[in-house]
């Protein structure tokens, strides 16, 4: 990973960046070719900085559905950023599809360590949640790299899609990292009860991802309901975001339905809404 501290008083360990670039390899070790996506490419290519609380956007910010990163800010601007943020799993770090970095236009992610740390209570929770933002926003890279991805203007609707696919697959990779992590860890027993007794000492990073998600937003919660239910659609949100973005019937009809029902949806009537979001 490309990892640039711009203004953060807090660097990440060569321990969190091993353990993020470990859940994503893995993750992509043992995959179907369906569920494939590049992030353990991308991951070396798309730089990562560091920024402090004052230097993050908040909602405010955003213009067009991009993030603006305070560079063309005026001095007032620059004053709203300095307030103290209250603690939120939504802005902990960001992807912008286009920032201009030294004359060149490049993709780019934010990530904030001190609002990460807020958010956590101890070090193992915090090696695992800067993996999850992480991973997180890599998803954001991964769905937009398609000829097709443009969607415009960044309406509600694509921010309840792309959240909580983002989610999505940020989940496939815990869940195939954990499927590994468990295989690896039983091997190391043979006593089962010896196997218990240490496992309580564990965190198991998948588990820690779906309760520290399940405290999300709606629209970054609404992920966790669709992976439960096997609603593995980012690839196909990727490639058809150009056409569902006139589906103005069908969006509002999805929309509506996962607003009121997030945490208990209906599989088969969701499978209704997102077929006819991509036919």
């Amino acid at each position: 990973m490309k990892i640039i501290n711009l203004d953060s008083k807090i660097e990440l360990t060569p321990a969190q960046v091993s353990f993020a670039e470990s859940v994503i390899i893995g993750g992509e070790r043992h995959t179907y070719p369906i569920h494939y996506s590049n992030v353990s490419i991308i991951m070396n290519q798309i730089p990562i900085f560091l920024l402090a609380p004052e230097s993050m956007p908040d909602e405010n910010s955003i213009v067009d559905g991009w993030v603006d990163v305070r560079e063309n800010h005026s001095e007032n601007d620059e004053k709203e950023f300095k307030h103290e943020l209250k603690p939120s799993t939504e802005w902990l770090g960001f992807y912008s599809h286009s920032n201009r970095i030294m004359g060149i236009e490049t993709p780019s992610i934010g990530l904030c360590p001190e609002r990460i740390i807020k958010c956590i209570n101890t070090d193992e929770e915090l090696c695992i949640a800067i993996a999850k933002v992480l991973i997180h926003e890599f998803a954001h890279a991964a769905m937009k790299d398609h000829p097709n991805a443009n969607y415009t203007p960044r309406d509600e609707f694509y921010h309840w899609m792309e959240e909580s696919m983002a989610n999505v697959l940020t989940l496939e990779y815990f869940h195939r990292y954990n499927m590994e992590f468990r295989g690896r860890y039983h091997s190391k027993f043979e006593d089962k009860s010896a196997r218990l007794r240490e496992a309580t000492t564990i965190i198991t990073p998948f588990n820690f991802v779906k309760t520290f998600i399940s405290q999300q937003p709606p629209n970054y919660l609404l992920g966790l309901d669709l992976f439960q239910y096997g609603f593995y659609d980012w690839k196909m949100w990727s490639r058809l975001k150009s056409n569902i973005q006139h589906k103005t019937n069908e969006k509002k009809e999805w929309l509506d339905y996962v607003k009121a029902n997030v945490g208990y949806a209906d599989p088969a009537i969701l499978k209704q809404l997102f077929e006819a979001l991509y036919k």
